[in-house]
């Protein structure tokens, strides 16, 4: 689908374009576009299409209206309608990357201002602008769309003058200087514009225009707002006034008389700029910014990441504000000769200035003096390349502030920002794009676009690493024949680092660089950045690298500290560290000859974890069954409330994760220790995917050491997981044999939590005597190790198994008799279950107001605690008492927030319950089709998730839906399949539900007897559950049955009956 306001508002699709309707709809379509994937509020909506004041109706107008799009967009795309998602506080347009061409113009747009050549980003410039087609919104009223169009209008018009720019120095002159006239004459205050008109008007040789085109602007300014045009474009206005030979293109300047008078020599050292020198623009800016502030900038960052060739680009384009020369020094800080002294370096310095070697002072202070003296008077660039420490460049430093300085360095010269007030630009890799342009510009576009993916992944392997891509696009220039993917087997099969460096020349390899560096560590630092390779996660923290190098954490900060400063070890975010993929190679590989101190340091870090995240898990479910564990090595983190646990667990979740792992390749008991103790965390965040991975890699563990209490822990892991996924028949085939384990064991608190998870997997299966064989026991077990929380637990389990027997009291009387238990203990979590099936029972018995009070109470409490998964269920069972008051627009909105959240956290069973709620929804407001379409998608997915509830609700809703929509045949045969499946499950109330339908049916048909018949099953098996809306629905029918057949002479006597 394409979504389009860079002109008219159009959405098409492979259907065509769709109709969007009048200005209103308009409106509020490009409200939506504008605010792409994020949500936006009902309110905002209603004032894109109604403006300030919207009327009274303006709610049921917006349902309409919204409901008018959806099916627009369906009408152009397959499931389009799905496109717009309905929130709890407003809407959201779902656009995928690619489908709007205004991202489409903002990513040309970058692209442009990534390269440095002028005729390249000319096109891209001119390829943006071609998706326009017209001004942007045309035609869409209101303030909002008024203020979007604004700001897209000036966006235009500010990539127009970028396009122009280009062409300028493109020497297209002559052709753009009636296109900027136009513009101009528009725009008479654009300064940029006015500033370009006049540089196109003085290279082709009417200066006299140019001149009077700045007088026009200077009077304007004057008139309208009392000011002066920028100090830019006065000194533009100086030079055209001089007829400054600079300003022309490369081509006239060469044709300038030769014979006039040149300047005496000046020093010119920069080194060639990089060739194919790609991206960096935000550093190129950085500093342009710094250099507005402070006389002196470090360029900062790892070897092999681009420093030098950053501040050579940098000067280069800033060559002209050191009209007196520029000097470059390699101070040779990290190389292998040794470091560059002043006096080697100022010698040098005075050289390049004209000071021959008789004329040199005798001592380095006089001169630095003497140099000192040379630049107090003179605009030059000063480039000190590859320093050490800030003692070896500050004699080196000017006294002029008309001389800027750069200086790149491994390390971050602190002292020179605290002393001499540098400004410190740090230089991180390359962002993936501009790896890839980097890769693109040496071995060609050809290449890359015969092997995108693989070449994406090659500069993952590089690490985006700038001296890592020119070496790996060296390989592949001077190869030919070998292939990007045939490369990438190089590098994965071998030493990743040896293959990372060219032969002919030592210098250049990814080793050599970080060589130079270690070699300048100190012992202890040494072997902290070594032992920082053997942490098998993403990054680590200040008391987790106490822990792994056995310090006291004031001497591992220190340490942790030089290496932040060598640029060894990045700073992600504040309190983290983190090692650059080479880096982590590169610090193994120096393990080699310490690999016993690197593999104690890693069961150290893994006994950390284990034990701090127990302290964490403790706080968050003190109650938890844990195995007992072995004593701690070191001293773990303590935590004093939930919401400073989880987010320790939060920020140490893939290192978590990366150790389960490390250990279970290993079969290190750590592995299944430590997955168990994160076991209830992942259960609290519905990470269900990563809870399984690592679960089956501890019970991988287990099983190798033939550990039995290792395994059946981590089959009660697998067991709570697999329910949780919605995997029925798994979680009992793991569930099963670990509480017969904990049984033998005497271990009743796990027997009775994973007969617990037991149970309710058989509960949802339709299995209930085989449910409440598995919970009535867990409740007994609980309640002999006085497990208060527990036992009430299984009571709202024993309670929701109540429900689909159609014994609503006794599982009114379960639940309430568990939230008086949760109320005393203050668990939270219980209190939101209880209240959740008491909302059901309630419903079930025709309470509606206060089913919806305490669903209402449920869902506020797990918003509260984050359990997304209840909070995804109770969303489902609210919508229950709404559809039976009619209240569709309460329902549809849980119902779709609920299928959205469910999609979000993976659970099929939940989806077809939203499903199912939306289709109940859909049959209320008589959209049979939309009806019929959720509830097949429903008893699709409810039958491939083992939910046969789901399956049962689904086919009773597509039986109904059937038959409103006159297909008695197709409601016959489903609502057969209903009732078979209902009493084979022992789903009473299903079953009375689906009776119903069937008497309807039967009805329709003009077959009075049978739907009397159907109708009496359904009232008795209602009356016996409780359930009294369906007791209530089987009577009337009855009673409108009875009515019907009455009048007639001598009527059937079954009515009666």
């Amino acid at each position: 689908m394409r979504f389009r306001v860079l002109g008219p508002v159009e959405v098409a699709g492979a259907g065509g374009v769709a109709r969007l309707g009048g200005a209103k709809q308009v409106a509020l379509v490009s409200e939506l576009i504008m605010s792409a994937n994020r949500v936006v509020p009902t309110e905002r909506i209603a004032t894109a299409s109604w403006g300030a004041n919207p009327p009274a109706g303006a709610a049921a107008a917006l349902h309409t209206s919204l409901s008018r799009l959806r099916r627009a967009l369906a009408d152009v795309e397959d499931g389009g309608e799905d496109r717009v998602i309905t929130h709890s506080t407003g809407y959201q347009l779902r656009v995928e990357p690619g489908e709007l061409d205004l991202d489409e113009f903002n990513d040309m747009v970058a692209k442009a201002r990534a390269t440095d050549e002028p005729a390249e980003a000319a096109e891209l410039f001119s390829s943006a602008l071609a998706l326009w087609r017209g001004p942007a919104l045309t035609g869409v009223p209101g303030e909002l769309a008024e203020a979007w169009a604004s700001g897209l209008a000036d966006l235009h018009l500010e990539v127009t003058e970028e396009l122009l720019e280009c062409r300028l120095a493109c020497g297209e002159h002559a052709v753009v200087v009636s296109e900027l006239g136009v513009l101009v004459a528009r725009n008479p205050l654009r300064e940029r514009l006015r500033g370009q008109l006049m540089l196109a008007l003085f290279r082709v040789g009417r200066q006299a225009e140019a001149l009077a085109s700045y007088r026009e602007l200077y009077g304007l300014l004057a008139d309208e707002l009392g000011i002066q045009p920028t100090p830019g474009l006065q000194q533009l206005h100086q030079r055209i006034l001089a007829g400054d030979a600079t300003l022309r293109s490369i081509r006239e300047a060469q044709q300038e008389d030769t014979s006039a008078v040149r300047p005496a020599p000046i020093p010119r050292q920069l080194p060639a700029n990089v060739s194919g020198f790609t991206g960096r623009a935000g550093h190129v800016q950085a500093l342009d910014d710094m250099f507005e502030s402070s006389n002196i900038v470090t360029v900062a960052g790892v070897g092999g990441v681009g420093k030098t060739a950053l501040a050579l680009h940098w000067a280069h384009r800033n060559a002209e504000r050191a009209p007196d020369g520029q000097l470059y020094l390699n101070l040779r800080g990290y190389a292998s000769t040794p470091p560059m002294e002043p006096d080697e370096a100022l010698a040098r310095l005075l050289r390049g200035l004209g000071i021959g070697r008789e004329k040199l002072p005798a001592t380095p202070d006089e001169q630095a003096a003497m140099y000192r003296s040379l630049l107090a008077d003179r605009q030059m660039l000063v480039v000190l390349d590859n320093a050490a420490t800030a003692d070896q460049v500050r004699p080196l430093l000017p006294g002029s502030p008309s001389c800027p300085v750069v200086v790149t360095s491994r390390d971050d010269l602190r002292g020179l920002t605290a002393v001499d007030g540098a400004s410190l630009l740090v230089l991180d890799v390359l962002a993936p794009g501009e790896s890839l342009a980097l890769l693109t510009r040496i071995i060609g576009a050809a290449r890359v676009e015969a092997e995108p993916q693989h070449a994406a992944q090659l500069t993952e392997l590089c690490g985006h690493l700038p001296l890592a891509l020119r070496i790996a696009a060296a390989h592949l220039s001077s190869q030919r024949y070998l292939t990007i993917e045939d490369y990438l087997g190089e590098l994965t099969e071998g030493e990743r680092l040896t293959r990372l460096a060219i032969d002919e020349d030592r210098e250049v390899a990814v080793r050599a660089s970080f060589d130079l560096s270690y070699e300048k560590l100190d012992a202890d630092t040494r072997r902290m950045f070594r032992l920082l390779g053997a942490v098998p996660g993403p990054d680590t923290t200040l008391p987790a690298v106490a822990a792994l190098a056995d310090l006291p954490t004031r001497q591992a900060a220190r340490l942790m500290d030089r290496l932040v400063t060598a640029h060894l070890v990045e700073v992600p975010a504040a309190g983290r560290f983190q090692q650059h993929d080479l880096l982590r190679l590169y610090a193994r590989e120096r393990t080699v000859d310490s690999a016993q101190d690197a593999e104690d340091a890693r069961h150290r870090l893994f006994d950390w974890y284990l034990h701090t995240t127990d302290a964490a898990a403790e706080i968050l479910n003190p109650t938890a069954v844990r195995l007992p564990r072995p004593p701690a090595a070191a001293v773990p983190l303590s935590f004093t409330s939930d919401t400073q646990a989880l987010a320790w667990l939060d920020a140490e979740r893939a290192n978590l994760a990366a150790a389960i792992h490390h250990a279970a390749d290993q079969s290190l008991s750590v592995a299944w220790h430590l997955a168990d103790a994160v076991r209830g965390y992942l259960f609290f965040r519905m990470a269900g995917r990563e809870w399984l991975d690592l679960a089956e890699a501890g019970l991988r563990a287990a099983v190798a050491r033939s550990e039995v209490d290792g395994e059946a822990a981590m089959r009660h892991s697998l067991a709570h997981v697999h329910f949780s996924l919605g995997d029925y028949e798994m979680a009992l085939r793991h569930g099963v044999p670990a509480g017969d384990h904990h049984r033998r064991a005497g271990n009743a608190a796990a027997e009775a939590e994973v007969r617990k998870w037991s149970g309710l997997s058989c509960w949802l299966s339709g299995r209930f005597s085989e449910a409440l064989e598995h919970l009535m026991p867990a409740r007994d077990r609980y309640r002999e190790v006085g497990n208060r929380s527990g036992e009430a637990n299984i009571m709202n389990s024993i309670g929701l198994v109540y429900m689909e027997l159609g014994r609503f009291h006794d599982a009114l009387a379960q639940n309430e008799g568990a939230l008086a238990i949760q109320l005393e203990i203050g668990s939270r979590f219980g209190e939101g279950v209880s209240h959740q099936v008491i909302g059901r029972a309630k419903a079930a018995l025709g309470d509606y107001e206060t089913a919806i009070a305490e669903q209402t109470a449920a869902l506020e409490i797990y918003r509260s605690i984050g359990y997304r998964y209840g909070e995804a269920t109770v969303m489902c069972t609210i919508t229950v008492p709404y559809v039976e008051t009619a209240r569709y627009d309460e329902a549809e909105r849980y119902g779709r927030d609920a299928l959205g959240l469910a999609r979000e956290i993976g659970v099929p069973a939940i989806q077809a319950d939203a499903l199912n709620s939306l289709a109940a929804v859909d049959l209320g407001l008589g959209r049979y089709q939309d009806a019929l379409e959720r509830g097949t998608d429903a008893v699709r997915i409810a039958r491939e998730a083992q939910f046969p509830r789901g399956v049962i609700d689904g086919l009773v809703l597509l039986a109904e839906a059937h038959r409103r929509a006159g297909r008695t045949e197709e409601a016959s045969a489903t609502v057969d399949q209903a009732i078979a499946e209902a009493r084979d499950r022992q789903f009473a109330q299903c079953e009375g539900q689906a009776l119903l339908v069937l008497a309807r049916i039967e009805l329709d048909s003009g077959h009075h007897a049978p739907a009397a018949e159907a109708a009496g099953r359904a009232l008795d098996l209602h009356t016996e559950t409780g359930y009294e809306c369906g007791r209530r629905q089987a009577d009337q029918f009855i009673a409108d049955l009875r009515r019907r057949v009455a009048p007639r002479k001598n009527g059937p006597a079954f009515v009666e009956d």
